[in-house]
């Protein structure tokens, strides 16, 4: 595939606004939008399109899970011991709703399951009783024993 220059997505100056150079422009946005619409970390490197990777994967089958710019914190508990709060997940399956009492109050949470290999991540907050705590709704905690970080 040949790359094309970045001069060509921008309308020329000096044009006069004929019907042939706004065709022209017509043609070069068609293959800007196309190459911005690429998943693909060349199109970010072209363009100066933020491309975000995932950063913390499954650590049985190694499946995305969250962003790094997803994390919110690093200070939680869960069974098996310290666990990270994320605003997002993704490839996460999320079970039925539960009341669970935890150590900073009652919550409706519901299971967090990986969506490949189906291993119990943590929860999700879906309701909070305390509104102290309200900011907890919709995060996700997943264990830190259960991930795996890669850069």
């Amino acid at each position: 595939m040949s790359s094309v220059p970045s001069e060509s997505y921008k309308l020329d100056e000096r044009s006069s606004g004929t019907e042939d150079n706004v065709h022209e422009f017509e043609e070069r946005e068609e293959v800007a939008t196309f190459f911005v619409n690429m998943p693909s970390p060349i199109a970010s490197i072209c363009f100066g399109t933020a491309l975000t990777l995932p950063k913390y994967f499954c650590r049985y089958c190694e499946n995305p899970l969250a962003l790094g710019e997803d994390l919110i914190s690093k200070k939680f508990v869960g069974a098996s011991g310290p666990a990270f709060m994320f605003s997002h997940a993704m490839n996460v399956v999320v079970g039925p709703k539960i009341g669970r009492k935890l150590l900073t109050g009652s919550y409706v949470v519901a299971d967090v399951m990986c969506s490949k290999c189906g291993e119990k991540l943590g929860w999700k907050y879906v309701e909070t009783f305390n509104l102290k705590q309200r900011y907890k709704e919709g995060m996700f905690v997943i264990e830190k024993l259960k991930l795996t970080k890669k850069y």
